[in-house]
C-alpha cells in the first residue's frame, strides 16, 4: 500500500508540476467530478470504469509497442464519499 500511496502522490506531483509550472500546461490534465448517487449503484459504476480503462490502457500499450514516439504516462483515479454537510 505504501508503494501504491507513493506512485499515486507522484503521478499527483507531476500532473500538477506539469499543468501549473511548466511550458507545456497542455500536456496535463486533471478533473473532479462530484455527485449524488445511491451506494450500490457507485459500486458498480466504478468496477464497470476501471474495466474500460484497463482494457483501454492494454490497448494503447499494445498499439505503441514498436513505436518510438511512445512514452510513458500516468493516470490517476479515487473515489471516495464525502461527508455529507447541512
Amino acid at each position: 500500500r505504501i508503494d501504491g500511496l507513493y506512485e499515486h502522490l507522484e503521478s499527483v506531483t507531476e500532473t500538477i508540476r506539469t499543468r501549473f509550472l511548466s511550458e507545456r500546461p497542455e500536456d496535463a490534465a486533471a478533473r473532479t467530478f462530484t455527485f449524488r448517487a445511491n451506494p450500490n449503484d457507485v459500486d458498480a459504476f466504478k468496477e464497470e470504469l476501471w474495466q474500460f480503462l484497463r482494457a483501454k490502457m492494454n490497448e494503447l500499450e499494445e498499439k505503441a509497442r514498436d513505436e518510438d514516439a511512445a512514452r510513458t504516462f500516468s493516470f490517476y483515479s479515487g473515489l471516495s464519499g464525502k461527508e455529507e454537510t447541512k
